[in-house]
């Protein structure tokens, strides 16, 4: 029995319910229709079993078919397969296609991420699937993914006004999977991706120490020192909301072990890897009386607690540094006025010093303190006489 395309749907007409035949409506139309009525049903599907592909009633994206020739078009390119002696039924049958859906085949790649890849990796591909790829793909074969549909991807990442940055992280991922699918034999090559050249970085913004003393002025003592601390030493605020009464080392050292994220969640530090950071003596004389002195048997608990007995939210510190850079007449986010600030002030201390020691003290990749902290000689004179 060849294939064919067909309707469980029957004529709506009252009094009639004729099913709809295969009808020849004019020069190179064809159509499904009432024989009396010449109405047309509202839903088709392929009849493959002739291809051992059973009942197909979805395209390769999960969407039905509602015309005659959307389902012609499907059921011409598994006839030309055929023709070729390349025909493979998993491709078009749902209950065989199910196994390469991208939500099923993304699933096993994102679980495998935390052994070959950083927290902070695994941690944004997995945001990068869940809010933008799996939305567009989930429910189409991996096998089907073509340059076309990318293209439309990109546009609509455009369209949701994403930084530069974010849509070229976004494909880069989308990208990395298509990559391990490829090296695995699910698919037969990559598609060719849009070209996206990303954006040059902003400068980052910074203050002068004088310009956070005034910041610090304002804030309350009960919540200063979590700010002074980051002004400090540069750390993150997830970091130092993190901090425990055991992370305050003597011989004016911190150990950065954890990071608590937007959720609430505690976490591994970004770049995954703990480290030690010294701190100047005045810092750290805060941070040891904070912690309960130096009496190694001092009780474990949050560094800094909000008036609740938890410990601080990121959110909790936003709302603290706006009001204060209110208060201040001081116009900068919090991430700009501590850590970045942190890394431009020590550069322009000390010209000499290079990229990785920078990037070693705040936990950064080289490239990264580059690429945002290392300012040019000529940058450096100017912000010694002007400012941030």
């Amino acid at each position: 029995m060849a294939g064919k395309i067909r309707s469980n749907d029957v004529c709506p007409v009252l009094g009639c319910g004729k099913p709809f035949k295969e009808t020849v409506l004019g020069k190179n139309r064809v159509d499904l229709v009432c024989p009396v009525h010449l109405t047309r049903p509202e839903k088709y599907y392929i009849d493959a079993r002739h291809l051992k592909a059973k009942k197909i009633y979805t395209d390769a994206g999960g969407d039905p078919f509602v015309s005659y020739e959307s389902a012609r078009e499907l059921f011409d390119e598994m006839t030309r397969e055929k023709k070729k002696g390349g025909f493979d039924p998993s491709r078009y049958s749902p209950s065989l296609r199910k196994p390469f859906l991208v939500e099923n085949e993304a699933r096993e790649w994102l679980s495998t991420l935390p052994q070959d890849k950083s927290a902070a990796y695994s941690r944004n591909a997995e945001s990068f699937f869940r809010v933008h790829v799996l939305p567009a793909f989930g429910s189409v074969d991996v096998r089907t993914i073509n340059a076309r549909m990318i293209e439309a991807f990109y546009r609509k990442l455009i369209e949701k006004k994403l930084a530069p940055k974010s849509i070229a992280s976004i494909l880069k991922s989308l990208g990395a999977f298509l990559k391990r699918e490829h090296r695995l034999g699910v698919i037969q090559g990559v598609p060719l991706f849009p070209e996206f050249k990303a954006q040059p970085r902003k400068e980052k913004g910074w203050l002068h120490s004088a310009h956070q003393a005034s910041i610090l002025s304002v804030i309350s003592a009960r919540h200063r020192l979590p700010f002074e601390t980051m002004m400090g030493i540069g750390i993150r605020p997830g970091e130092v909301i993190a901090l425990r009464t055991e992370d305050i080392l003597p011989e004016g050292y911190i150990r950065i072990v954890r990071a608590i994220d937007e959720a609430g969640n505690v976490r591994d530090p970004k770049n995954g890897k703990g480290r030690e950071m010294r701190v100047l003596p005045d810092l750290h004389g805060k941070l040891m009386a904070q912690a309960g002195g130096d009496n190694p048997l001092r009780e474990s608990k949050w560094l800094f607690i909000n008036e609740a007995g938890g410990h601080y939210s990121r959110e909790s510190l936003h709302q603290i540094w706006l009001r204060a850079c209110r208060k201040a007449g001081v116009k900068i986010g919090m991430y700009q006025g501590c850590r970045h600030s942190r890394a431009t002030q020590t550069y322009i201390a000390g010209q000499e010093r290079i990229a990785a020691e920078v990037a070693g003290e705040l936990g950064n990749t080289v490239a990264v303190a580059k690429a945002d902290y290392i300012l040019s000689v000529r940058k450096v004179s100017e912000l010694k006489t002007g400012g941030g």
